[in-house]
């Protein structure tokens, strides 16, 4: 496995290794795995490795942060379960922080929203250089930003620092929105943010039992804190009894490991996951065939 932290180096150590495998006269079988981010990069990475590559080895296709929020977006936090085709609900994503998790998220919420009473999916993206990273993101995305093209999900960005204001208020608006099934996903870099985050979340969002869901990186340090963070259970005053009259606040859940994704399967095995890509296929064949 070729992972690197950038892309640029990933893509020199693979070709590289490339290169020494096919000199070597080893019959035995190798597999390739370059961790990339860039869904482009990687792709042109993998179209060429697949061209120059001895017969013996097998590349294969990673990225943390798309197996990450397959994980995640498969135990159902689109609240599916919740929409039927009566339903006059549907789902809201509050996205906290848009960086390479964070489109990862995005991506991956797009491609599962699909509900049986046609409503789209409304998300909602907070970052501190919000309008910055949706400008790249749609450059990568053209799509996204054509008019002549139906939207799949109503996308607004918000920018600003979430720990403070006028963000916090935007956040809360956005987490009451009426007939909404909200999940609120952080996707933070840093884990100091992520816990400093939770802990000024409204408690409003915890009477309406809205699911937070927080990336962390490792299982210990700030990491452990998150994992065990559940302030319902919490003493403040050291009795060791919660205060029922204290406002309730949301119950946090992790997602993000490197070693859960890194084991994962292949994404595609699933039902869901394999039914959105049989769906967009189909949709692709569509405009294609469109005069």
């Amino acid at each position: 496995m070729v992972t690197c932290g950038r892309d640029d180096e990933v893509v020199e150590v693979s070709l590289a290794a490339i290169g020494e495998l096919a000199k070597t006269s080893r019959k035995s079988r190798v597999e390739l795995t370059p961790h990339m981010s860039g869904g482009q990069a990687r792709t042109l990475l993998r179209e060429r490795l697949l061209k120059e590559k001895p017969e013996r080895v097998e590349v294969l296709d990673y990225c943390h942060e798309t197996r990450a929020a397959s994980m995640l977006f498969r135990k159902d936090h689109l609240q599916h379960h919740k929409i039927d085709h009566k339903s006059e609900r549907f789902p809201l994503l509050i996205l906290i922080g848009f960086g390479r998790m964070g489109e990862a998220l995005l991506l991956q919420a797009l491609k599962l929203a699909q509900f049986p009473n046609g409503q789209w999916l409304r998300v909602h993206i907070f970052d501190q250089a919000a309008e910055q990273r949706w400008a790249r993101f749609t450059g990568r995305y053209p799509n996204f930003a054509r008019r002549d093209l139906e939207p799949i999900a109503d996308i607004e960005c918000h920018q600003g620092d979430i720990l403070a204001e006028p963000a916090m208020s935007q956040l809360r608006k956005a987490a009451l929105t009426e007939n909404a099934d909200v999940n609120i996903v952080v996707a933070l870099d840093g884990e100091d943010d992520s816990l400093a985050l939770i802990e000024q979340l409204p408690h409003e969002i915890g009477a309406r039992d809205v699911p937070v869901l927080v990336r962390i990186h490792h299982e210990s340090g700030v990491s452990s804190l998150i994992q065990k963070y559940n302030p319902a259970e919490r003493d403040e005053g050291g009795s060791g009894v919660a205060d029922p009259s204290a406002p309730k606040k949301p119950v946090v859940m992790t997602f993000g490991l490197v070693e859960q994704s890194a084991q994962d399967e292949d994404p595609s095995q699933f039902s869901r996951e394999s039914f959105a890509a049989q769906i967009h296929a189909n949709l692709s064949l569509i405009h294609i065939s469109e005069p």
